[in-house]
């Protein structure tokens, strides 16, 4: 479960922390209000392909790094062991996007390659997908 997301110089964002309790959350608001931003800055942060185009202007890189509760799964469990990355009750994902275009990313501050960041970022991007509904 994600239970925190910071968001620093993405799109029009310059900083934006967001801490989800149990339950539903809602991301409500006018149009141009930035409730497509936070869900793009999450799926970046969960393997999403990157772009300069996401820096904000006149900002070295932009940074998301979500908070997530791992109890309760054991496939993702494996899935950190078997490639090194420290198990705690918490995981700590962090993606940089830069001026160039360049990214890195880590998971419980271990630097990991993409397709370690989209196995790990699937466990939660089908539960997003399943539950975000543009428009209803």
């Amino acid at each position: 479960m994600l239970l925190e997301i910071t968001i620093k110089n993405f799109a029009i964002i310059e900083e934006i922390s967001l801490n989800f309790e149990n339950g539903m959350t809602v991301l409500t608001g006018e149009t141009g209000a930035g409730k497509s931003i936070i869900i793009d800055a999450m799926n970046l942060m969960l393997g999403a392909r990157a772009s300069s185009e996401v820096v904000r202007h006149s900002a070295p890189k932009a940074e998301i790094q979500g908070f997530f509760s791992i109890e309760q799964n054991p496939a993702l469990v494996s899935l950190l062991e078997d490639n090194g990355i420290p198990v705690e009750d918490e995981l700590i994902i962090r993606r940089e996007v830069f001026q160039n275009g360049r990214s890195v990313s880590r998971i419980n501050g271990q630097m990991v390659n993409l397709t370690i960041l989209k196995a790990v970022g699937h466990f939660w991007s089908i539960f997003m997908v399943s539950m975000i509904r543009k428009n209803s």
